[in-house]
């Protein structure tokens, strides 16, 4: 396995490199940043401490021409990501990037990140190709319907239609795939993973005793989808009964002075809720291990849900929506955290005021911990991906003499500039 080149494609965070990058080329404030990508990048940091040679391409808003960092095991392809009009050609200028620099650099395995231009263009470049898909598009495009998402959902069918292998992040985007994306082949459920060295717990004995029952939302804006409102509603419902209760919200939009808080205010919703915003990720999980007990998490469509692991990891109980797609697998059916009616106040009033009970928190807290431990460590869902691409290069080399690879005609018959 450790001759085997790998080829990753997808977003990343371009930072989280900095180690394995020669000194010469260090990643200064200077260079990409990348499009973010924890999700990828926990992967890649597996990877790499095996001792594995990888190759990333990726893309960014603030660069007109390749950027090429490069270390021992690692080099990072970074290409021009337009800021604006993308979605008019499908991406084209991105897609041809990417599939310049896979022929170029030709790794033995690609695997692409995401069903849009990433592997739109890992599929294009008639290189060994395995798929992750990280959402559901239709979906998707039910809770936000505009023009953007109706070309990446066309992209997404494009990519379902000619992709080999290919796997999902949870059983929800599994099936989504093969039922309403119309994937016939088989879809290995491989999961998204913590960073090598986030197996540490605080556990509820930790906190403070005297500081009173802290609840989170942790959310990448407050859209529709996201259903933060829903949670402030249960809160002030939750108040009446505890009403030394805090609620802390982070993330994009639900900062002092932005969506969240603006909305909370005007509705009478803002009293003992922090707006905190967002933070860098190791901020974030510092606040969390120190000063949260109960997550509570409103989305309505989750295709995963990383910070619902992450909360786990720390032994915070979790409440998740019992029909927002990839929180049932990721909490184990309910078995390893609270799963509720999120599209009720009432319902998730019901969730939060379970876990005021501290027996209730060490219980959902062990198990969420445990199943995180067994399920979602960095070595086993690299084991279960070099697996994969073992496979895939297996076949490879047994098919190298009869004819094209596992993208064959469909690739060669597309051209750079269309999906």
């Amino acid at each position: 396995m450790n001759s085997l080149k790998i080829g990753i494609v997808g977003p990343i965070t371009v930072r989280t490199y900095r180690q394995f990058i020669d000194q010469s080329v260090s990643v200064s404030s200077k260079q990409p940043e990348g499009l973010g990508g924890t999700n990828i990048d926990n992967l890649v940091l597996e990877l790499l401490a095996r001792g594995r040679n990888v190759t990333i391409f990726t893309l960014d808003g603030s660069i007109e021409d390749e950027v090429i960092l490069q270390g021992k095991q690692l080099r990072i392809c970074i290409g021009p990501y337009r800021n604006r009009h993308r979605a008019i050609d499908l991406f084209a200028t991105e897609r041809r990037y990417l599939v310049g620099a896979l022929r170029r650099e030709r790794p033995d395995i690609v695997h692409a990140h995401w069903t849009y231009e990433f592997a739109l263009g890992a599929l294009q470049s008639n290189l060994p190709t395995l798929v992750s898909a990280h959402d559901a598009p239709l979906k998707i495009l039910r809770l936000y319907p505009n023009p953007y998402r109706a070309v990446r959902a066309l992209m997404a069918f494009q990519v379902s239609r000619r992709a080999s292998h290919m796997t999902a992040v949870s059983s929800h985007i599994a099936s989504h795939y093969v039922h309403a994306m119309r994937h016939c082949r088989p879809i290995a459920v491989v999961p998204n993973c913590l960073p090598p060295q986030q197996y540490w717990r605080k556990g509820i004995e930790s906190k403070e005793p005297d500081r009173a029952l802290t609840y989170a939302c942790v959310m990448q804006g407050f859209g529709r989808g996201k259903n933060g409102i829903i949670a402030l509603r249960a809160f002030k419902s939750l108040r009446a009964r505890i009403p030394s209760a805090r609620l802390m919200m982070f993330g994009e939009d639900l900062g002092h002075g932005e969506s969240a808080m603006n909305r909370a205010v005007r509705e009478g919703l803002a009293e003992n809720v922090s707006f905190i915003g967002r933070l860098p990720y190791w901020e974030l999980q510092s606040k969390l291990a120190e000063m949260v007990d109960v997550l509570v998490h409103p989305s309505l469509e989750e295709s995963f849900g990383m910070v619902l692991i992450e909360a786990m990891a720390l032994s915070i109980p979790v409440i998740a929506g019992e029909d927002s797609g990839g929180t049932r697998y990721v909490l184990d059916e309910g078995n390893a955290g609270i799963l509720a009616d999120v599209r009720s106040p009432e319902a998730l009033e019901a969730a939060m005021l379970r876990c005021a009970n501290k027996e209730v928190r060490r219980y959902y807290g062990e198990r969420g911990f445990t199943y995180v431990h067994e399920c979602f460590r960095s070595d086993v869902v690299a084991d279960a991906y070099e697996m994969i691409y073992e496979s895939i290069a297996d076949q490879e080399r047994c098919s190298a003499k009869s004819g094209p690879g596992q993208n064959g005609a469909l690739a060669e018959a597309s051209s750079d500039s269309r999906p």
